[in-house]
């Protein structure tokens, strides 16, 4: 499991999206509405290492993966722009984002990947954001 302030830094970065659609929280209630895109955000940690011999510090690091869904039947540009945007938005040359004292550092740009299936009625479009925490 991960650190809980790892995750609010991540919403809350997400939350700033400009013209944000609504987010499908990871295991919150939800119901797309046809015809308006939504963002799917979910917390992806992988095992944390002890930065150090004396297990003092520990660095997490994951993945926080942000499906772009779009009405389908609307090309592929809203998509895209979305993607584009969230590219922006978890910029690695940026400074760390930060949550109750806890710094996370986006690592690398984010990776937007291949349309997935399983949304009926949406064009799914997966973006992939790397993240590092130290402490």
């Amino acid at each position: 499991m991960s650190d809980p302030r790892i995750r609010a830094a991540l919403d809350t970065q997400l939350m700033t999206l400009p013209d944000s659609p609504r987010v499908a929280w990871q295991n919150e209630d939800f119901t797309p509405t046809a015809g308006q895109a939504y963002l799917e955000a979910w917390l992806l940690p992988a095992r944390n290492q002890s930065a150090n011999i004396r297990s003092t510090t520990t660095v997490h690091r994951g993945v926080y993966q942000v499906n772009v869904c779009c009405p389908q039947g609307d090309g592929t540009g809203p998509a895209e722009t979305i993607s584009a945007q969230l590219q922006a938005l978890f910029d690695p040359t940026a400074p760390p984002l930060e949550f109750a004292g806890v710094p996370v550092r986006i690592t690398r740009k984010p990776d937007v990947g291949q349309p997935l299936d399983g949304r009926p009625g949406f064009f799914v479009i997966p973006v992939s954001i790397s993240y590092e925490s130290i402490f």
